[in-house]
């Protein structure tokens, strides 16, 4: 009878241990498949007009808590072309502003249009509906690190 059991407890700890290794291996797996995920996730270009508002929302949330994933990226974006001037001492700063969720959040992405316009001259009325491209940048602005478009092509 104790040879039967021993065999038993044998055999189970046998499948035990298989089961573990298995999911081991699973995991390993796994990870090597989310790692590989997530860096052709930064090799895309984000065209966050193709997003539904709450995962624009996301993901320009995103660009303002970890910048440097974006860094180098192109990217596109529809929405309210925006100015402002912090102070008259200051350059104007250009935004466009995501229309969609514009009254719950008002998240936006600020850019630096290409070539030299003149504002406001060369500029749409703000508040207009506006598409803009550019090359993501990271930059010190008064100590905080945050991200703009440069040599953004504007188009209405």
């Amino acid at each position: 009878m104790k040879k039967i059991k021993l065999f038993c407890l044998s055999a189970a700890l046998i499948v035990l241990l298989a089961s573990c290794a298995s999911e081991e291996a699973q995991s390993e797996e796994s990870i090597d498949v989310t790692a590989a995920s997530e860096q052709d996730i930064q090799n895309e270009e984000p065209d966050l007009n193709s997003l539904n508002p709450e995962d624009m929302y996301t993901e320009l949330f995103a660009m303002r808590v970890a910048p440097e994933k974006y860094e180098g990226r192109l990217i596109s974006m529809e929405g309210l072309f925006t100015v402002y001037q912090e102070d008259p001492e200051k350059d104007y700063k250009f935004m466009v502003v995501t229309d969609e969720i514009e009254a719950c959040c008002g998240q936006g992405l600020e850019f630096i249009p290409a070539g030299d316009p003149d504002f406001p001259e060369d500029y749409p009325d703000p508040g207009t509906p506006v598409r803009v491209t550019g090359r993501f940048e990271i930059y010190d602005d008064e100590g905080d690190t945050v991200g703009r478009l440069t040599d953004a092509k504007l188009s209405e």
